[in-house]
C-alpha cells in the first residue's frame, strides 16, 4: 500500500482470513496492525478495507475454515497440545518431515536480523523453535491455567 492511502480487496465470505503486516502499520477499522503481528479477520467478510498513514506491504491468507478448533503456534497447526509438543520435539531433532529451513549466509545479516528481531534464532542449516506457550489448551480455542 502506498502511504496515506485506503484500499478495499474482495474476500470470498465463506472463507476464513487473517492478515500479517510485514512493513508499516496498517488499519484494519478500528485496529492498528503492527509488523509481524496477525490479525484475525474471521469468516463473513466481503471485503477487506486497510488504511495507512505511511507505506505498508501486507500478506493475505485465507482458505476454507478448519473443520475443529485448532491452536496455531510458529510454524505449527494442531489439533491439541499433545501434538504441539510432539511437533515441537520432531522439529527439534530435524524429523525430516518438515524439511529444512536454511537461513542466509552469515554475510548477508538483513534477514538474520529480521529473524532475530522477530525472536527466531537460528544456524546456517536451521531456525530454533521460539520458547512454548506454557499455557494449557482446553482444545476448543479457549486458553486453560
Amino acid at each position: 500500500m502506498t502511504a496515506r492511502r485506503q484500499g478495499g480487496w474482495p474476500l470470498e465470505p465463506a472463507f476464513e482470513h487473517a492478515l500479517v503486516v510485514l512493513e508499516g502499520e496498517v488499519l484494519v477499522g478500528e485496529q492498528v496492525v503492527r509488523p509481524w503481528a496477525l490479525a484475525y479477520l474471521g469468516v463473513g467478510r466481503g471485503e477487506l478495507v486497510l488504511s495507512a498513514a505511511e507505506r505498508a506491504r501486507v500478506l493475505l491468507l485465507g482458505g476454507e475454515p478448519f473443520g475443529e478448533p485448532v491452536l496455531m503456534w510458529w510454524n505449527f497447526v494442531v489439533r491439541s497440545r499433545d501434538e504441539l509438543d510432539a511437533a515441537y520435539r520432531q522439529w527439534e531433532e530435524g524429523d525430516p518431515r518438515f524439511g529444512r529451513a536454511p537461513l542466509p549466509a552469515a554475510a548477508d545479516p538483513g534477514p538474520e536480523a529480521l529473524l532475530a528481531a522477530a525472536g527466531v534464532t537460528g544456524t546456517a542449516t536451521g531456525l530454533s523453535v521460539p520458547a512454548g506457550p506454557t499455557a494449557s489448551w482446553s482444545g476448543d480455542g479457549r486458553q486453560g491455567h
